[in-house]
C-alpha cells in the first residue's frame, strides 16, 4: 500500500493501521483486512500520538498541545499546552496508561525534554536531563525499564521506571549506537530502532547486545510498528508506502492511555 509515513501505532481492537504523514498534517488510517482508508485532516504539525480506552479516540500529541481527538467527528478536545520553545517529538504509554513523550528545542539553543500526562491530567517533566530530540521512547514486557534516547546522538540510555509510582531510578547506558527518531520493543525486550533516511532496522536484545540491521527496500520514513493479528508484522512507514516486514518475533499490544477521558 502506497502512503506517507510518521509515526505509527497498531490499533488491535479494530485492526487498524494509524501513521501520520511526513508533514504531521494528516491522520492516516489502514485496514489491512479489507483494505479501507480514513484520513484526518490536523491543524497543526501532529507529531505522534497515542491511543485511548475508547477505540474510537486517540490522544494527541500536537505542535502545540495535547488533545483527545474523536474519530467520528474529528474534533480535538484540548487537554494542555505542551511547554513554549518545544515541540512533541515521540511517545509511548507506560504500562500503567501513562503517555511519556519527548520533546524538540525550537528556535536557536533551545533544548527538549521527557514529559509525562499522568491519569488525572497533570503534566510533569521527567529526571532525565534535556535533548536535542527526546525520543526512542519504550518500555520492557515488564514496564520496569524506559527506553530513551536524544535523536542527535547515538547512545540510547535507560532507567528503572516503578510500575506504580512512576518514580524514575538509575539512569543508565544501555547501548552505545542504535539510536533512532522512534523504537518498538517486542514479546522478548528486543529494541527495534530506525532513523529516517536509513536503508535498514536496527535490532538491540534486552541485554545491550545488537545483531545485524534488517536491510529495508525504501528508505525509511517513520517509526516501527508491531501488528497484525498475532503482533508478528513490523509495519515500518517508508517514503513510498508502508514497509511490512516478519522479524521471526512478536511484539506487544500498544498500552493504551487509561487517563480522564472528557464526556461526548
Amino acid at each position: 500500500m502506497r502512503a506517507p509515513g510518521g509515526y505509527a501505532i497498531w490499533c488491535e481492537r479494530t485492526g487498524r493501521l494509524f501513521w501520520t504523514d511526513g508533514g504531521g498534517m494528516q491522520l492516516w488510517a489502514w485496514t489491512p483486512a479489507t483494505g479501507q482508508r480514513q484520513s484526518w485532516r490536523m491543524s497543526e504539525p501532529l507529531c505522534c500520538f497515542a491511543l485511548t480506552a475508547s477505540r474510537e479516540r486517540l490522544l494527541l500529541a500536537l505542535a502545540s498541545r495535547l488533545a483527545f481527538l474523536d474519530l467520528h467527528t474529528g474534533l480535538p478536545a484540548p487537554v494542555c499546552e505542551v511547554p513554549s520553545s518545544t515541540m512533541p517529538s515521540d511517545g509511548r504509554c507506560d504500562r500503567q496508561g501513562r503517555f511519556v513523550f519527548g520533546s524538540a528545542g525550537i528556535g536557536k539553543g533551545m533544548r527538549g525534554a521527557f514529559w509525562r500526562l499522568n491519569h488525572d491530567l497533570s503534566l510533569e517533566r521527567l529526571p532525565l536531563g534535556d535533548a536535542g530530540v527526546a525520543g526512542s521512547i519504550g518500555f520492557s514486557p515488564n514496564g520496569r525499564t524506559l527506553y530513551y534516547a536524544d535523536a542527535a546522538q547515538e547512545a540510547i540510555g535507560c532507567c528503572d521506571y516503578h510500575p506504580c509510582s512512576g518514580e524514575i531510578t538509575r539512569p543508565r547506558r544501555f547501548a552505545d549506537k542504535g539510536a533512532g527518531d522512534g523504537s518498538a520493543v517486542d514479546a522478548e525486550g528486543g529494541l527495534w530502532t530506525a532513523r529516517q533516511g536509513a536503508m535498514g532496522l536496527h535490532r538491540i536484545a534486552a541485554d545491550g547486545s545488537s545483531r545485524p540491521s534488517v536491510r529495508l527496500e525504501m528508505a525509511c520514513a517513520g517509526w516501527p510498528v508491531f501488528g497484525g493479528a498475532d503482533f508478528g508484522t513490523l509495519y515500518l512507514p517508508g517514503a513510498d508506502g508502508i514497509a511490512e516486514l516478519a522479524p521471526g518475533v512478536h511484539g506487544l499490544a500498544e498500552q493504551r492511555f487509561l487517563g480522564r477521558l472528557p464526556s461526548r
